[in-house]
């Protein structure tokens, strides 16, 4: 996805929980701008795991920089697609 990349793993405990991380790289610019990215990523995927089940994995959300200038509809899409690939 242009703006942002998922990484998973299996969740080894196998309680079916689910963890999510949030890395945005010191390239991408200051701190403000980095902050602003993990917070579109943060919220996009906490409201896409309402409505999907996210169970039994670990995610790690790596933001680009089209995250922070990119419609945040369009983040959403793009990580609800993301997700959808990783439960096949």
């Amino acid at each position: 996805m242009p703006a942002l990349m998922v990484q998973y793993s299996k969740n080894l405990k196998g309680n079916g929980e689910f963890r999510v991380g949030l890395t945005v790289t010191k390239k991408i610019g200051n701190a403000v701008k980095r902050n602003k990215i993990k917070r579109r990523l943060r919220n996009a995927f906490a409201e896409i795991a309402k409505n999907l089940d996210v169970s039994g994995f670990d995610y790690v959300l790596v933001g680009r920089n089209l995250a922070a200038e990119s419609d945040y509809e369009k983040i959403k899409n793009d990580l609800l697609a993301a997700v959808k690939r990783i439960k096949k």
